[in-house]
C-alpha cells in the first residue's frame, strides 16, 4: 500500500499549502499562464482550499475567488467568498442573482474545477461519475464565463472523457490535454486546460 505521503505532500506541509493539489495548478499556470492580476475566478471542488491559496497569490488584492465545495473550506480570507453546495444544486440563473445581489460581476475570468467524485473502486462507476462531475463544471463555464475566458477542469481518462475534451474545444480558441507531474502516476486523472472562451458560440 503506497504511503500518501509522498514528496508533493511533504512539500505542502513544508511550504503551508492545505493540500498537495497545490502543485498541480501551479504547473498548469506556468505552462499556461492563466491568472493575471485582474482575474475574477470560480472555484469548484474548492476544499480544502489550496488552490484558493496559490490563486490569491497570483490577483490582486481587491479581486475575488468565489469558492464552492460540499465540504468545509479551511482557509478564511476576505478575497475568498465560500459557497457551500453542492455543485448539482447550483442554478446558473439563481447563481447570477446571487452574483449581482452581493455587486459582483455576471462573468468570470476564469473558471477552475479540481472536482473529483468519492472513488468506489469500480473504474467504470468512477469514471462516470467523474464525467458528470466536469459535464456540470463545462456548463457553467459555458454560462458563466466571460469573453476571451479560461477554464481548467479535472476528468478522469475515459473515451467519454475525450468526447467531452471535444466539446469544450469548439468554444474554446486553445485547448489541450494536460497530466502535471504533481498528479501520481497511478492516477487515472488529467486536466482539460481551455483558454479564450468564445462567447456565445
Amino acid at each position: 500500500m503506497r504511503s500518501v505521503q509522498d514528496y508533493f505532500f511533504k512539500k505542502a506541509k513544508k511550504e503551508n499549502y492545505l493540500a498537495r493539489s497545490v502543485y498541480k495548478l501551479r504547473e498548469i499556470n506556468q505552462r499556461f499562464h492563466l491568472f493575471s492580476s485582474n482575474n475574477f475566478i470560480l472555484d469548484l471542488g474548492a476544499a480544502p482550499g489550496s488552490w484558493a491559496q496559490y490563486i490569491l497569490s497570483k490577483i490582486s488584492p481587491h479581486e475575488k475567488v468565489i469558492a464552492i465545495d460540499q465540504h468545509p473550506l479551511k482557509i478564511q480570507e476576505k478575497q475568498v467568498i465560500f459557497i457551500q453546495k453542492n455543485i448539482f444544486d447550483i442554478s446558473v440563473n439563481e447563481f447570477r442573482q446571487w452574483l449581482r445581489q452581493n455587486h459582483y460581476p455576471v462573468e468570470f475570468d476564469g473558471i477552475v474545477s479540481d472536482l473529483a467524485p468519492q472513488t468506489s473502486g469500480v473504474k467504470q462507476l468512477d469514471n462516470q461519475h467523474s464525467l458528470e462531475l466536469a459535464q456540470k463544471s463545462f456548463d457553467l463555464a459555458q454560462n458563466l464565463l466571460s469573453a476571451g475566458g479560461y477554464f481548467v477542469c479535472k476528468i478522469f481518462e475515459s473515451p467519454d472523457a475525450h468526447f467531452l475534451f471535444h466539446q469544450i474545444k469548439t468554444c474554446f480558441q486553445k485547448s489541450k490535454i494536460f497530466k502535471p507531474q504533481a498528479s501520481r502516476k497511478e492516477s487515472r486523472e488529467f486536466y482539460i486546460v481551455a483558454q479564450n472562451f468564445l462567447h456565445n458560440q
